[in-house]
């Protein structure tokens, strides 16, 4: 027989979280109930639930002898029920909405500074693959002009070999005539 663990036994203790009436009065926990009843109420658990509870009132209180029914024909309570369900219900609807626009522009702040983040990112992406591309170009230019021997490197190595000797010869002719010194006699 396999032994199964269970947070459930005896050894262990049970913590038990207790609503207080102070946590009601925190704002996030109200906020927080507020989200779960609309939540709730926007199901279609609560209105078959809602519905079966009005179809018993009404068959209790017509179909019931006179003594035992509770709320004659006009249903005075049942209304005065309802309205008091409504008063309550649709602030604090109101509240969860207002919670989730709050949450909603958050997180729209939020995509748009990564929207932002982003076109920085792609537009500095997009420069470098420029770059890249440019100087790709470069290269194969460089590799086709060597390929058809217009830049090969003796081509290179002559021409500077004429610049040497074009720049020595302009030295030497800019360059003033020695001056010849008088020898001293000793």
């Amino acid at each position: 027989m396999a032994a199964t663990t269970s947070s459930n036994t005896l050894s262990v203790p049970k913590v038990r979280t207790r609503r207080s009436f102070a946590n009601l009065m925190d704002g996030e926990a109200f906020g927080t109930l507020s989200e779960s009843f609309a939540r709730y109420m926007g199901t279609s658990k609560f209105i078959v639930q809602m519905s079966v509870f009005i179809l018993v009132w009404f068959a209790w209180n017509t179909l019931t002898p006179k003594g035992l029914a509770f709320d004659p024909y006009t249903f005075t309570f049942l209304t005065l029920l309802l309205s008091l369900q409504a008063s309550y219900a649709a602030p604090l609807i109101l509240l969860a909405q207002n919670r989730q626009d709050d949450r909603d522009r958050s997180e729209a702040k939020i995509d748009r500074a990564r929207s932002a983040m982003d076109t920085e990112v792609n537009s500095h992406i997009a420069r470098e693959l420029s770059d890249v591309r440019n100087r790709l170009n470069d290269l194969t230019l460089d590799l086709s002009q060597q390929r058809s021997g217009k830049g090969s490197a003796k081509d290179v190595s002559k021409r500077l070999d004429r610049i040497e000797v074009a720049l020595t010869t302009l030295l030497t002719q800019s360059a003033p005539p020695p001056q010849k010194t008088p020898a001293t006699v000793r």
